[in-house]
């Protein structure tokens, strides 16, 4: 690798007949380049050792980078999720309430048509006895003589005739009402299934969303726990390479 160790070769020794003082000048030469040889293998010692804790820190922060990107897009994934859950969730509860509103609307109308019926009955009642008064008192002045037994036979036919006719509106009345209240019942009673129906699927819509919800936060809980775990062994991995 760059900054490599050089060794400079050392000086072959000479004969002895060289005499002491190149012996002497020999062995100072050796010393010297014994001492040149261990300041370059500390140099590169020391490069080498730099150059681990370079690559250690290199490899560190692509690890953590990679985690924290992972841990990232899980974690907007989760949010996307959330958001559409919760926007499910809303969309449920605006149906429940257009539906209550659809109900009370209906009731309103049903509560309405009763009462219009009612005041039909009263005013129609209202004009026969009206026009009934009216046709007596023509016949009085018409046939004086006559006109106490004509008013009685009059007034019992009429009578007779308003007995039955009253009998039978009453009559009538009584199986409208029957079957008015027959049919309100029914459509109460399968409204009521339908909104019971309604509202235990919601509830079990909201249940699960719940359930969902929990099961992610559960999981970014691990994710975040697995990346300082990571984290952790990560830098007990470079404390030992270091020391």
């Amino acid at each position: 690798f760059d900054g490599g160790v050089h060794i400079n070769p050392l000086p072959s020794s000479g004969p002895r007949a060289s005499g002491s003082a190149d012996g002497h000048h020999s062995w100072d030469s050796r010393v010297v380049e014994a001492e040149q040889l261990s300041i370059v293998l500390d140099e590169d010692c020391n490069k080498l050792k730099r150059n681990v804790m370079d690559l250690f820190k290199f490899a560190k922060s692509q690890m953590t980078e990679r985690a924290q990107m992972s841990v990232d897009a899980e974690r907007r994934e989760c949010a996307r999720n959330l958001a559409s859950k919760q926007a499910e969730v809303d969309a449920l509860f605006d149906t429940k309430s257009q539906n209550e509103d659809a109900i009370k609307r209906l009731n309103t109308i049903v509560a309405r048509a009763v009462e219009f019926k009612l005041n039909s009955t009263n005013a129609l009642q209202e004009k026969y006895l009206r026009l009934h008064a009216m046709a007596a008192w023509k016949m009085f002045h018409k046939n004086r003589k006559n006109v106490r037994h004509k008013i009685e036979q009059w007034m019992s036919y009429h009578t007779k005739t308003y007995i039955v006719g009253r009998v039978f509106k009453l009559w009538r009345s009584d199986v409208h009402a029957n079957l008015h209240q027959s049919l309100r019942m029914k459509y109460e009673t399968i409204m009521e299934q339908e909104r019971n129906k309604q509202l235990a699927e919601q509830a079990d819509l909201i249940d699960g969303l719940k359930a969902e919800i929990f099961e992610l936060s559960n999981k970014l809980e691990v994710e975040e726990a697995g990346r300082k775990l990571l984290e952790e062994e990560m830098k007990r991995a470079f404390m030992r390479g270091v020391c």
